[in-house]
């Protein structure tokens, strides 16, 4: 909802102090059923807008190729650690 002037502003801020406690206001308490409820709108310096650019195709991309560096990045400590390993248990095999 948007406002025009400050009035209209305040009177929805007030709406809970003056509404609610007042029975002449009975039949405006509600909407459709459900309470009414004002309050302000989050400022837009607020919001943080980076990344809004990047689709959603994009960021799957993106994913894909950290999951394939990754699995590469393991294999390869793999390779180290089982070579490594296998040079270090070489004596104990040669010479039981």
């Amino acid at each position: 909802m948007t406002f025009e002037n400050e009035e209209g502003i305040n009177r929805a801020k007030n709406y809970d102090d003056v509404v609610l406690v007042d029975p002449r206001y009975e039949a405006i308490k509600t909407l459709l059923g459900e309470p009414v409820n004002f309050k302000d709108a989050a400022e837009p310096t607020d919001i943080i807008w980076e990344n809004r650019h990047i689709t959603a195709l994009t960021r799957f991309n993106r994913s894909i190729v950290v999951v394939i560096i990754v699995t590469i990045l393991l294999l390869i400590s793999l390779s180290i650690i089982f070579f490594c390993s296998a040079k270090a248990s070489a004596p104990y095999l040669k010479y039981p």
